[in-house]
């Protein structure tokens, strides 16, 4: 009965519950992308706010920066080879009910190690980039004056936003963890909650065809009890009541985005 069951939830997902058993854990290249979820929790609502920068922008001031380090080195007799720039917006994407990701990556972090080009060992070499020409980059590139003032403002509303809405999302989801871990115990998976099943996963160094499944269940009990779809809707309602509090904190970051633009823009 287990195993029907098993075939069942999993018949509903959208990718099914394959996977190549040891697979090593993939990692991620700057032509992957992670869908924008529909229902939303964590860090998917700070694009919500339309006030991050761009990825352009990011990768302008990165650029910049190192270009900047590069330009010194060579003033100074060296080589410095600049750093390539890897957008990784990709994280505010991430949600426990992406099958796509699921199905790709399990429980497991992607391998984000990007390559970058190796710079001397040297102790002069060393000594040149980090106590001159990288302090110098960054004054001149994200020490912008305009950049400092639109960036600082912007951690701080982040950073608030997040808190915000944290525990009245926890405090959605807490009661439906037990109806989550009853329905994966339908399945054959005794876990308390997430958490607990991921770390069972985490630790391991390949991602086999167990975890794959695991995840598919997972996320077919999620939507069952609606354990992270009543996360969302308590965090976007904590959401708008920060909006409403906090207006003139989203005015004053529009009213700084101009000159950030143009500070970007020049570099």
């Amino acid at each position: 009965m287990k195993n029907w069951k098993f075939l069942s939830i999993c018949s509903i997902l959208l990718a099914g519950c394959g996977g190549v058993a040891g697979a090593a854990v993939p990692a991620w290249n700057a032509n992957m992308r992670v869908d924008v979820p529909t229902v939303k929790v964590g860090r998917n609502w700070r694009s919500t706010l339309n006030i991050l920068p761009t990825t352009a922008q990011n990768k302008a001031l990165y650029d910049a920066w190192q270009n900047g380090m590069s330009n010194c080195m060579e003033q100074n007799g060296f080589k410095y080879e600049p750093g390539v720039y890897y957008d990784e917006s990709w994280v505010d994407n991430w949600n426990p009910l992406d099958e796509k990701w699921g199905n790709q990556f399990g429980y497991h972090n992607p391998q984000t190690d990007f390559p970058q080009p190796e710079q001397s060992s040297d102790v002069k070499y060393q000594s040149m980039l980090e106590e001159t020409c990288a302090p110098e980059a960054n004054k001149s590139t994200y020490g912008l004056g305009d950049v400092v003032a639109f960036t600082t403002e912007l951690d701080r509303v982040i950073n608030d936003v997040m808190k915000s809405i944290a525990e009245p999302g926890k405090a959605a989801e807490k009661p439906l963890e037990s109806k989550w871990s009853s329905c994966m115990a339908n399945q054959g998976l005794d876990y308390e909650n997430r958490n607990d099943l991921a770390q069972a996963f985490q630790g391991r160094s390949r991602i086999s065809n167990e975890e794959l499944k695991a995840k598919g269940v997972d996320i077919a009990c999620d939507r069952q009890v609606g354990m992270t779809a009543s996360r969302s809707a308590a965090e976007e309602s904590a959401l708008n009541s920060w909006k409403l509090a906090h207006k003139f904190d989203l005015e004053n970051l529009q009213r700084l985005r101009p000159a950030f633009n143009a500070a970007v823009a020049g570099l």
